[in-house]
């Protein structure tokens, strides 16, 4: 119990941080006198991706994000309240583009209900498997996240395939597909894919093939 609020203690005041970021303290009283912690940090990862990453999820994200990194938030977000768009965007390795995209992203864009149907593709299914795995984890483990948000299993927990269920009852799918199987036809119920997050699409074999053509083409040689 002392771990669980000695955590809590630390989330809180990681919440009163971006508090200030975003309000005066008369508005900080005037929030925490009117809402719960609890609430209060379900509203600010709704509005905020990196507080939802640093206070959920420490594990991963142990510290602040660059400014390439909130610019990604914000595309995110973007495509997230425009639907229909298509956002392409790279980052150099290690700088965690597929913690963000292919784990960070689909828990927020599924627990705040932005996309009822997500689905991952990578190269193969084994790519995006342990991304998957990391999820699950958090749903299960997670008890901050499960306070917070009231979410458990759905009627389907496998390899490739979660559903998700929140308060409302309402249930939720993260997927996750390889580029080299079928996707035709792939749905949840009713529902086709909402939201579908494209990352590491190509295997290190054919990667490095393609590096190879691409520095064994001679370059034109300029004429006298």
């Amino acid at each position: 119990m002392q771990t669980i609020n000695q955590h809590h203690h630390r989330q809180n005041l990681l919440l009163l941080q971006y508090m200030n970021k975003y309000f005066s303290p008369a508005k900080i009283e005037e929030l925490v006198g009117e809402f719960s912690f609890s609430k209060l940090r379900r509203l600010f990862g709704e509005m905020d991706i990196e507080f939802f990453a640093l206070c959920y999820f420490p594990k991963y994200f142990d510290r602040k994000f660059g400014e390439f990194h909130k610019e990604l938030f914000e595309e995110l977000k973007y495509m997230l309240d425009n639907k229909g768009s298509i956002e392409a965007f790279g980052l150099p390795r290690e700088h965690g583009k597929s913690t963000i995209n292919s784990f960070l992203f689909p828990l927020y864009s599924t627990i705040y209900n932005k996309s009822q149907f997500t689905l991952i593709i990578s190269a193969t299914e084994q790519i995006a498997l342990p991304f998957l795995d990391m999820i699950k984890d958090e749903l299960e483990n997670n008890q901050l996240l499960i306070e917070d948000f009231g979410i458990y299993k759905g009627n389907r927990w496998n390899n490739n395939e979660i559903w998700i269920r929140g308060r409302g009852g309402i249930d939720t799918c993260i997927m996750i597909r390889g580029i080299d199987g079928s996707l035709r036809g792939i749905h949840f119920k009713q529902h086709r894919p909402q939201l579908v997050l494209l990352d590491d699409l190509l295997k290190d074999d054919t990667a490095k093939a393609e590096e190879r053509t691409a520095t064994s083409v001679p370059r034109p040689t300029k004429l006298p």
